[in-house]
């Protein structure tokens, strides 16, 4: 999806601002899902660097690669499990990939967005927030 969404913004249907795309993953953490030395058999060739890991660890890796690669600009990777008082925990194994640096993704790219809102050609600039440095460019710095 995220590759497919960036190669459209190429041909510009998106305007000048490139999207912006986050992944959010729920896992439910059991046997399966935790043990490791699982058989990486798929209908294609799979990266070696998945051997041996288990379903958590896999995940945890794509989506390290996703935001790595800039695939996705945001993740949150959460896991949940049930105690045996029936009550559901979760934790957030990937420390680049918590709800915490979700959120501070997300609210930089809206600031990034707002501050595009409120951009001014530097010619019309003298009644902005910054008028001294306006000042500065159109007469000192040109």
């Amino acid at each position: 999806m995220g590759a497919r969404v960036f190669s459209i913004y190429k041909t510009e249907a998106y305007g000048e601002v490139p999207p912006w795309l986050g992944y959010v993953f729920v896992l439910h953490e059991d046997e399966e899902t935790e043990a490791t030395n699982r058989p990486t058999t798929a209908l294609f060739p799979s990266d070696d660097a998945f051997r041996g890991m288990s379903y958590n660890e896999r995940y945890q890796e794509m989506l390290r690669r996703f935001m790595g690669d800039n695939i996705y600009q945001g993740g949150w990777f959460i896991t949940t499990k049930v105690d045996d008082e029936g009550q559901v925990n979760y934790a957030e194994p990937l420390a680049t990939a918590t709800g915490k640096a979700f959120r501070a993704a997300v609210e930089g790219r809206v600031a990034y967005i707002r501050s595009l809102l409120d951009w001014r050609p530097l010619a019309a600039a003298s009644d902005s927030i910054a008028p001294d440095l306006a000042a500065w460019f159109l007469d000192e710095g040109g």
